[in-house]
């Protein structure tokens, strides 16, 4: 047997006695992968690191339903204290989905933008973009998804983001284009492909290939492609979806108004690959990479949001 440590320090593990040899060399060989990733990963996920191919060895169902909770559970970042203050400046609104409220916010007036972050992310991701381009004459709306920033919930999903989305869509007159990060994007090509109406859709650091975000998602917890496997059953189970109908590698085929995608190339959440993915499905997608931006700095740019600007008053003036 083995004891297990009350820190998530995964490098406390090297001080652990184990008795038990198979469980030895298993457990310390992942110490040492985890320790290799210490700059990278939070001590969380690195202890996640070590302990989950044991689980997936030993313990295959316990693995499974971990791994599920995880790929539909976010990490919670409250708002920081300038983000409070500068959110006192916006108009507060309030939404439900399935008995869970939650918050989206407007500034400004005239042609409106309404954004939708990513996974783990929260409104005030948008706040630089929110300032230009309340500046520069727009209604800025951003939404706070299902278990994210200030609204309620603990798990969320892209079909709470999309249901969200569509109901602050539904009380927003004037839109002249939909912006989505991320899930957000995706999220937002999932209700399009379900016959929601928007005039333009801007896309930032969007995932659109299943099988790369599910091999991104079981490298971060150190797990094999089982986890695919159960994932996938998971969305026909819970969700009476296939996980693949519902990526942006499927539902961008029914996106038919102007889209613009804008990509860092030093974006290592979502590699480039899926830019181009969304180019060979639509040939005439407007398409800019930026060579010294990340998947989050994107959303802090002026560049970007010149682009943009450019882009919308290209669509107003064609």
């Amino acid at each position: 047997m083995y004891a297990m440590p009350l820190s998530l320090n995964a490098a406390k593990l090297t001080r652990i006695e184990i008795v038990y040899h198979p469980l030895k060399d298993l457990i310390l060989a992942n110490v040492k992968a985890a320790q290799q990733k210490k700059s990278i990963y939070p001590p969380v996920v690195r202890f996640l690191r070590v302990i989950f191919p044991f689980l997936e060895r030993f313990f295959p169902g316990l693995a499974r339903r971990l791994a599920i909770y995880l790929f539909l559970t976010p990490v919670h970042f409250p708002y920081k204290p300038a983000e409070e203050e500068l959110l006192l400046t916006y108009q507060r609104f309030e939404g439900s989905y399935r008995g869970e409220r939650f918050y989206y916010y407007a500034k400004g007036e005239g042609p409106a933008l309404i954004c939708l972050h990513g996974w783990s992310g929260r409104g005030m991701q948008f706040r630089k973009m929110g300032e230009f381009f309340v500046n520069a004459g727009y209604r800025f709306v951003f939404i706070d998804a299902p278990g994210h920033g200030k609204s309620e919930g603990k798990r969320s999903n892209l079909f709470k983001f999309a249901a969200a989305f569509e109901e602050v869509l539904s009380h927003t007159p004037n839109v002249a284009a939909v912006v989505g990060h991320s899930l957000g994007a995706a999220s937002i090509s999932y209700s399009i492909s379900r016959g929601t109406q928007v005039p333009a859709f801007v896309v930032l650091g969007a995932p659109v290939i299943a099988e790369d975000i599910l091999l991104t998602f079981s490298r971060t917890i150190n797990a094999s492609s089982f986890v695919h496997d159960a994932i996938r059953k998971a969305a026909v189970d819970v969700f009476d979806e296939s996980f693949d109908d519902v990526a942006m590698q499927s539902t961008f085929r029914e996106v038919k108004v102007p889209v613009i995608s804008l990509h860092g190339a030093r974006d290592t959440d979502v590699g480039l690959e899926h830019q181009d993915y969304l180019k060979r499905i639509n040939p005439g997608l407007t398409t800019i990479r930026y060579s010294d931006l990340g998947h989050r700095s994107i959303l802090k740019d002026e560049r970007v949001f010149n682009d943009m600007k450019d882009w919308l008053e290209g669509l107003e003036q064609g």
